[in-house]
């Protein structure tokens, strides 16, 4: 359907102080919304997580709850990010990705998710001569989103690799102000 306020062109009219003008309509920045969620990377099974669905059933959750909320207010000026710690089950990408939704849907921020292990193999694999992308291609956007989630980090084998990878995006990140989840 077409918009009514802005026929389909992104922009509204607008009176201002007898000055007329125009100024992007609320449906450009839904659609912008829409297309910067679809860009982030969510996987399929977590594309319904917000922070009105988790299940925090026990304190421990509620203030992760509660932190979340806070960090989505405070973006893009969130002094840190946050990291989540605990058993497989309880709730943590669920948790990691209903922020990253919200903050997307609320800034039209750009943010992107990964697991690690999946990161790691993709920058491995632009070590083969047949793979047409570089490093820094596959790490560029990463370092630059304005807010990543790295799901499951920790699960991957220890080498002295991962660790200098990870270092190189994290401390990269946060040498820039660039939140983490």
């Amino acid at each position: 359907t077409i918009c009514p306020l802005c026929d389909g062109t992104g922009w509204k009219p607008t009176d201002e102080n007898g000055l007329r003008k125009v100024v992007r309509c609320d449906c450009w920045y839904v659609t912008l919304a829409s297309q910067r969620l679809d860009e982030a990377r969510v996987p399929p099974l977590y594309k319904r997580c917000d922070l009105e669905n988790f299940r925090d059933y026990n304190d421990t959750l509620v203030r992760a709850v509660s932190r979340s909320r806070a960090f989505c207010e405070a973006f893009p000026v969130a002094e840190k990010g946050l990291l989540f710690l605990g058993k497989p089950g309880i709730g943590k990408t669920h948790l990691a990705v209903a922020t990253l939704r919200r903050v997307i849907r609320q800034s039209n921020a750009r943010g992107l998710f990964y697991t690690a292990p999946e990161l790691l193999a993709l920058i491995k694999s632009t070590y083969n001569p047949a793979t047409r992308s570089s490093e820094s291609e596959v790490i560029r956007p990463v370092v630059e989103a304005q807010l990543l989630v790295l799901d499951d980090l920790g699960s991957e084998r220890p080498t002295d690799w991962v660790e200098e990878t990870m270092n190189l995006i994290v401390n990269t990140r946060y040498n820039h102000r660039r939140p983490t989840i």
